[in-house]
């Protein structure tokens, strides 16, 4: 069913970063980090196409090194540090129409800096989506911690309080409700969806569960050391 469903990759790809410079180029394993991502967007099947937006001249130099040259530059208004995601996927994907004369039914946003992802937990996040009709879908992990038993919030006077009390306290974590971290690895939207609202959350949206290890986002160089560290064993 899904199998039959025409599908657009797009991998987003910033120069700047102020935590972490040059984050998207950095070695993992021995390859820049953002060639993991499209190498394991390239090894899917059910993937049509896929569109990288990059501004930046080093990190085209660095996919075409890899064999991919990028179609069209983004333009410097869509590569500061205030856009969201949102206007960058949408001009990939309208350049995408207009010069390839293709339409897809499902976007695919994969996130470079959480790289260490399989092609499976891409097709079963799109079969998430398609058997249960959802809009989007993206990927989440446990949460570390949990509002419901050991994250605490201070109000104006001063007072500490758990952030989300329940009717029944709670000693043990396991009674606890469960809880979601968004990891940043896989963000899936129907093409139509998206095109009319780009948002993350409605009442018509899915997640896929991802383990810990594989649900790290690199954010700083510490990041980086800990994943290829798990990757290695």
């Amino acid at each position: 069913m899904y199998k039959d469903l025409k599908i657009i990759c797009i991998i987003c790809a910033r120069g700047k970063s102020k935590g972490f410079p040059r984050k998207n180029i950095q070695k993992l394993k021995g390859k820049p980090l953002i060639i993991h991502t499209l190498e394991i967007a390239q090894k899917c099947d059910l993937i049509d196409d896929i569109v990288v937006s990059t501004d930046d001249d080093e990190i085209a130099q660095v996919l075409k090194n890899f064999g991919y040259d990028i179609p069209f530059k983004r333009p410097p208004e869509l590569a500061t540090d205030e856009i969201s995601i949102y206007p960058v996927i949408l001009h990939a994907i309208k350049w995408a129409r207009q010069n390839w004369k293709k339409d897809w039914d499902l976007i695919i946003d994969l996130q470079v800096t959480s790289p260490y992802r399989l092609v499976e937990d891409i097709e079963k996040a799109i079969q998430i989506l398609v058997e249960n009709d959802h809009d989007n879908v993206f990927s989440v992990t446990l949460a570390p911690n949990n509002p419901y038993f050991n994250l605490v919030e201070k109000n104006k006077k001063g007072e500490i309080y758990i952030s989300k009390d329940l009717k029944n306290p709670i000693f043990r974590r396991q009674d606890a409700p469960e809880v979601y971290a968004i990891n940043g690895s896989i963000y899936i939207w129907k093409l139509k969806t998206f095109m009319k609202n780009q948002v993350l959350i409605d009442k018509n949206t899915g997640i896929y569960v991802m383990p810990r290890e594989r649900s790290i986002d690199i954010d700083e160089e510490i990041d980086l050391r800990i994943l290829e560290c798990i990757m290695k064993e």
